[in-house]
């Protein structure tokens, strides 16, 4: 299964933290380490919503995939368990439900945009296709305008709208940090994760033999298998 880049999160955001000027008194390894561990705690969410997302609705025609809606669990709760808490949880929760928000958008754009998932549906020999998965493909694929929603810029916004008033020291700061390493990350996670095991089956409405001893699938759906975003 593909693995999210705890590393290059949190290289990313320290990087980007390091800008920040910080007030007297505070310590900026405190801050680092905060940052190590929270990366750590987002792979962790996300190897989660990648194991119990599925795609279901897919529509056939022929050889083509259209469509569909990819449904998972929100990431929150699994950032929340993993990631620091006490002094830090003013700033863990506002980040979860930052992030959790921008995933479900991002979840929600989801579409498959026509891909020749099913060859053998062009010419089946039979009444009806069995199932049968799909053609292995990228789930940036399926991303196009969604990967707006996991953009520096939309993941600040929405991790900002979460933090409290008064703002905790850093706050902002810190959510601009995470949303750049986070965005950095995300970028080659999507690329690599493989979908696979979208079950496509569907009715030969010209099937009549022996005079139409083949025709194309019209009309099938496709639903993915649990683990099918590897």
């Amino acid at each position: 299964m593909s693995q999210f880049q705890t590393s290059m999160m949190a290289l990313v955001a320290k990087e980007r933290f390091s800008r920040v000027t910080l007030p007297p008194g505070v310590n900026r390894n405190d801050y680092n380490n905060y940052i190590d561990s929270l990366a750590r705690a987002v792979g962790y969410a996300l190897s989660q919503w990648q194991q119990q997302s599925v795609l279901t609705g897919v529509q056939i025609m022929a050889n083509m995939a259209l469509g569909g809606t990819m449904r998972g669990p929100s990431v929150e709760p699994f950032i929340r368990a993993q990631a620091p808490a006490g002094n830090w949880d003013v700033h863990t929760r506002a980040i979860a439900a930052g992030l959790a928000g921008q995933l479900h958008l991002f979840q929600q754009c989801l579409r498959v945009p026509g891909l020749p998932w099913y060859p053998a549906f062009i010419a089946f020999p039979g009444p009806m296709a069995p199932p049968m998965p799909n053609v292995p493909c990228s789930l940036m694929a399926l991303a196009g305008q969604a990967m707006a929603q996991l953009s520096e810029h939309a993941v600040k916004a929405a991790i900002i709208t979460k933090l409290p008033q008064p703002r905790p020291t850093a706050g902002e700061e810190l959510a601009g940090a995470v949303a750049a390493g986070f965005e950095k990350a995300a970028v080659p996670w999507v690329g690599t994760v493989t979908v696979k095991n979208v079950m496509g089956t569907g009715p030969v409405p010209t099937f009549a033999p022996p005079y139409v001893p083949v025709g194309p699938v019209v009309g099938g759906t496709g639903t993915m298998l649990p683990g099918g975003l590897l």
